[in-house]
């Protein structure tokens, strides 16, 4: 029996399945630049940056990677990233983060992040929400959010949920909403050698992660 659109209620207006992932790029799919890198301070993978939270440039390999045909550890995932650190940190730890254009659209709001993760040993990673209020004038200054989350040694699916400051009697730079953005660190804490793997990287409103939202590759590379 055909059905109209009235027949299936709100299913467009509640828990609309598309649209949720603001992080661009979060299956790692779009690789303009190449697929590995060994510069620290550098874009790599579409929208990623390979960064250090506090100095230091320890050598590493940031890679894009393909999963095993039919493998089920990680559900629908084809790539995930690799970081690869071969020499020890002297002063600060290497991170992996994304920069989310305009800081307005987190006033307040709760949001979710999943990720799929792994490493060659057990390890300690500071996931970062930074509020940046742009630049310009007089901006107000960054406002960090902070939690732990010890990674394993198998693919496993982990889950941030915070709540992001009010923008109450902050004040963007002269350059407006344009140059702000919720910046997304992971900052590794081990500064001796290991291995991280990452795959279908999700931030989303609301408390609870929901199924990573597969876009198409032509979708994908327009954001």
């Amino acid at each position: 029996k055909a059905r109209s659109l009235a027949d299936l209620g709100n299913v467009y207006d509640d828990g609309a399945l598309s649209h949720r992932n603001m992080l661009i790029n979060g299956s790692f799919a779009v690789a303009q630049r190449g697929t590995s890198f060994t510069a620290d301070n550098v874009f790599t993978l579409d929208r990623w940056k390979s960064g250090d939270g506090t100095g230091g440039s320890p050598a590493r390999t940031l890679s894009q990677e393909t999963f095993t045909l039919g493998q089920t550890d990680v559900p629908n995932a084809h790539y995930y990233l690799k970081h690869d650190q071969t020499a020890a940190s002297t002063n600060g730890n290497s991170s992996l983060v994304q920069k989310i254009e305009d800081v307005t659209r987190f006033d307040g709001q709760t949001v979710t992040l999943s990720v799929y993760a792994k490493a060659d040993a057990a390890m300690d990673v500071d996931i970062r929400f930074i509020q940046d209020f742009g630049s310009g004038g007089s901006p107000s200054s960054d406002v960090t959010l902070t939690e732990t989350v010890g990674i394993g040694t198998s693919w496993t699916k982990y889950t941030v949920t915070k709540t992001m400051g009010s923008l109450s009697g902050k004040t963007l730079g002269t350059d407006g909403v344009h140059t702000s953005f919720l910046s997304l660190d992971l900052e590794f804490q081990p500064t001796s050698t290991f291995t991280f793997e990452g795959a279908l990287f999700q931030l989303e409103y609301g408390d609870t992660a929901t199924p990573f939202e597969h876009r198409s590759y032509g979708d994908e590379l327009a954001r």
